[in-house]
């Protein structure tokens, strides 16, 4: 998975979310992620998933461990979300 297929899938998981979060914070995470700030876009996502106490799909939690490992995140940032 190269730069751009994470930067692609991680700006269209996002994009799921833009309703749950405030709008300034949706926005600065998108900004991030346009930016090709995509690590720390992915850690406020996640961070922000477990303080809102999001919950999200099994499957969902599959593509966030598979783009956090993809970009040598800590496994602590999706560890304890919680799932639907």
């Amino acid at each position: 998975m190269d730069f751009m297929e994470i930067k692609s899938r991680l700006l269209t998981r996002l994009g799921e979310f833009a309703n749950k979060f405030p709008q300034e914070q949706f926005e600065h995470m998108q900004s991030l992620g346009e930016a090709g700030e995509l690590r720390l876009c992915f850690e406020t996502l996640c961070e922000l998933l477990y303080e809102y106490d999001i919950s999200i799909s099994s499957n969902l939690l599959e593509e966030i461990t598979t783009l956090g490992t993809r970009m040598s995140c800590d496994p602590d940032l999706w560890s304890d979300l919680s799932i639907e």
